[in-house]
């Protein structure tokens, strides 16, 4: 019996006319010979419609540690807004010049009023030139690689996460900040797709000017979230108990 689970990007729209030979074979095949298909979000399920049936590919989401990311006091009151960043800085999904260039237009308003940590597991010289080229060093600092036992410490230093990536078939980034109990600022995407308002707020992908005015509202703290409450749903969401409990319900119909 083989089960598909899918956590990748092949699937997006615009993927699909650019497709190997190869990766066309092994679909083929894999559309005959899957019993289960499983996805890692609704975005994900919607995307692979053009190759599976929606009512047949089944959401499993991924897991988040929620041993080690959660809430703690290190998330308390600050005269500076800490924003954080964290992923591989990828220009052709993450936009990181973006994120840079929002900074730069909420510096221009709110000088010495936020910090944003961009943390990254890849070479992030490139972008801290292009932020010391708009002299925003003292308002962004770069960091990284970390585990995750030290990452948790960022998210709970951190009053809200940003991600303003062009496409996100999941996002664990965003699942561990909700974990953390931090609302997350995000383009539609992954499983920040049209999220309740009590987990964070969407802005238009490569809209900089919209993503700093939002970024401002934490700073004018003209919108209140509740920690425990993002933890808790991240909690009932993508904890291991939730996630293996839905994979071994799937797995029983094999």
């Amino acid at each position: 019996e083989l089960v598909l689970s899918e956590y990748g990007s092949i699937f997006r729209t615009e993927k699909i006319n650019q497709r190997s030979f190869t990766e066309k074979i092994i679909l083929s095949g894999l559309k005959k010979e899957a019993r289960i298909v499983t996805a890692v979000s609704n975005t994900l399920i919607d995307d692979m419609q053009f190759d599976f049936k929606k009512e047949n590919i089944r959401l499993l989401p991924c897991i988040v540690d929620t041993n080690i990311f959660y809430p703690n006091k290190l998330a308390g009151e600050r005269s500076v807004v800490n924003f954080l960043h964290v992923s591989t800085l990828d220009e052709s999904f993450k936009n990181p010049k973006g994120i840079i260039d929002a900074c730069a237009l909420l510096n221009i308003g709110r000088p010495g009023s936020f910090k944003m940590t961009i943390v990254s597991d890849e070479s992030y010289e490139k972008w801290k030139n292009y932020a010391a080229k708009l002299n925003l060093l003292e308002f962004i600092e770069f960091d990284g690689p970390f585990n995750e036992q030290e990452l948790s410490s960022y998210y709970n230093k951190s009053d809200a996460f940003v991600i303003f990536s062009i496409y996100e078939s999941f996002s664990i980034v965003v699942a561990e900040a909700w974990s953390s109990g931090i609302p997350v600022i995000a383009t539609n995407v992954g499983i920040a797709k049209q999220m309740p308002e009590f987990l964070g707020v969407n802005v238009h992908f490569g809209d900089a000017e919209a993503l700093a005015i939002e970024m401002g509202k934490f700073i004018e703290k003209s919108t209140k979230y509740n920690p425990k409450e993002i933890s808790s749903f991240a909690q009932s969401n993508f904890s291991e108990e939730k996630v293996l409990n839905i994979a071994d319900e799937i797995y029983k119909n094999l």
